[in-house]
């Protein structure tokens, strides 16, 4: 028997002898998940750059009409009357934006938690508001508030529903997903979620600038021509990447789980099926 060696006597009479040489032990550690995530881990999860680019420009379009709209409606459509009647109308139509993003952030939460899929319900929404910002410039002056006042609210209807749903329940999503990428999933979402507000601040910011700048040298019509093609940049930004954008992911995501007959409910942004994936590959989402 060798020095390393000892000896156990069991109640049974045998005897177990073992190795005590340590040297012959080896412990293996599995490294889990990082603790802390800097801004490049973050930008590197699939979908963060895209939408935070998306964010950029819808937050453009969004805060410069939440912002520029009383003073629009004061100087531009109700310019026949005089400064407080005009003031009132400007109030009074401009809470009727507010009202429709109310609106439209109830309606994009609940159908995209229905759908599971958050840029099929983005994607619609932004188009229809580009076309309303399109509409907005053929306003005449002095216009009955009424048609106004619906105008006004399907257009914060059309924005406020996606600006929400990125900022809040989108950034959720691609801050669980990260731990697909060796992440952890709790740190990244705070980094992720400021990335993605912080992105789109930035192009707020810049757009009150702009809007004054095109307002004076080239009046309204060219500013809401400016915002309709911002809407159409944030559209294009959802759909184009280097791999599928976030809008063709959930819709490739839905046809193949469709397909495959399997639960869309796991299928959300960042954790969407591969191309090419086979159907035993797709049932690992399902839930």
């Amino acid at each position: 028997m060798s020095e390393d060696s000892e000896v156990e006597f069991l109640l049974d009479g045998s005897i177990n002898q073992y190795s005590t040489n340590t040297s012959q032990i080896q412990v293996v550690a599995k490294q889990g998940p990082t603790d802390t995530v800097n801004a490049l881990q973050a930008f590197a999860v699939p979908g963060v750059l895209s939408y935070a680019l998306c964010y950029m420009f819808l937050k453009l379009v969004n805060y410069s009409l939440f912002f520029w709209l009383p003073f629009f409606l004061q100087r531009r459509i109700y310019s026949n009357l005089t400064n407080s009647q005009a003031q009132v109308h400007a109030n009074n139509l401009s809470n009727m934006y507010d009202v429709g993003q109310i609106l439209g952030s109830v309606f994009a939460g609940y159908l995209s938690d229905r759908s599971h899929a958050r840029s099929l319900v983005i994607l619609p929404m932004l188009i229809c508001g580009g076309f309303l910002l399109i509409t907005l410039r053929w306003v005449p002056v002095g216009v009955n508030p009424l048609p106004l006042s619906f105008l006004l609210g399907a257009m914060g209807f059309a924005f406020g529903g996606p600006a929400n749903l990125i900022s809040g329940a989108v950034s959720a999503d691609l801050g669980e997903s990260s731990g697909q990428s060796g992440l952890n999933s709790k740190a990244a979402l705070a980094t992720v979620s400021g990335i993605i507000d912080g992105t789109a601040s930035l192009g707020a910011a810049a757009g009150q600038y702009l809007v004054a700048a095109i307002s004076d040298s080239a009046g309204w019509t060219a500013t809401f021509d400016f915002l309709a093609i911002c809407t159409g940049v944030s559209v294009v930004f959802l759909l184009v990447r280097p791999a599928p954008g976030p809008f063709m992911s959930d819709l490739l995501s839905a046809l193949a789980s469709r397909k495959a007959g399997v639960n869309t409910s796991a299928l959300r942004d960042g954790r969407g099926v591969r191309l090419g994936q086979s159907a035993g590959e797709i049932s690992q989402y399902s839930r």
